[in-house]
């Protein structure tokens, strides 16, 4: 009797795990949402690797900008240091599809099938000499693994390139990041249509 109870219990408290749980999130996401405490409503964290290396400082609060249309996802990140990202993805219907995933292909090397995707990484190397580093994403893809009020949160990887090298294998730089949002304030040109969706959620 006493063994049938402890596998009761076990399997209750392993269900209730696992239900809670968002299978999408990565232990990287998790991360991040356990840093958000001391982040005002519309701030996020990210970690972008680039080359192996994070590019951006541990737990930097980033200023955002969200705009979320029918056809396409908008976002913008800026920093206390001079660090920015820019992202849009273009696909019509992408809201309402299963996979909010946007696939960025590369045509000059013969990739095909890709949706529009433009995502800039910058920062200030030397603030004093006003020098920077930047890149811009030529192929990989970017995933919205999350988006309600509470949070936005977007896995991405793949490869960049600086700007004004020719889009070739040689030069590329690999990266995965992985962003959330704290309770993302949608800007007023966002579709009424959407901001109603994810309330009903």
């Amino acid at each position: 009797m006493k063994k049938n109870f402890f596998w009761l219990a076990f399997w209750s408290v392993f269900l209730l795990s696992c239900a809670d749980s968002n299978p999408s999130e990565t232990a990287e996401i998790s991360e991040l949402k356990g840093n958000l405490a001391d982040l005002s409503a519309d701030q996020a964290l990210m970690k972008i690797e680039v080359g192996g290396q994070d590019f951006y400082s541990d737990n930097l609060a980033f200023k955002t900008n969200v705009l979320m249309l029918p056809q396409s996802l908008k976002l913008g990140f800026l920093n206390e240091e001079g660090g920015n990202v820019e992202m849009e993805m273009i696909k019509d219907g992408w809201f309402d599809q299963k996979s909010r995933t946007f696939n960025l292909a590369n045509d000059i090397i013969g990739e095909t099938g890709g949706d529009q995707v433009i995502v800039m990484v910058g920062r200030l190397r030397d603030k004093m000499a006003m020098q920077g580093e930047g890149y811009f994403l030529v192929n990989g893809k970017v995933e919205v693994l999350e988006l309600s009020r509470q949070f936005i949160t977007i896995a991405l990887e793949g490869n960049l390139v600086k700007p004004g090298l020719a889009s070739t294998e040689e030069n590329y730089v690999p990266v995965k990041g992985w962003i959330v949002v704290k309770e993302p304030d949608y800007t007023e040109q966002s579709s009424a249509e959407l901001l109603k969706k994810i309330d009903e959620k």
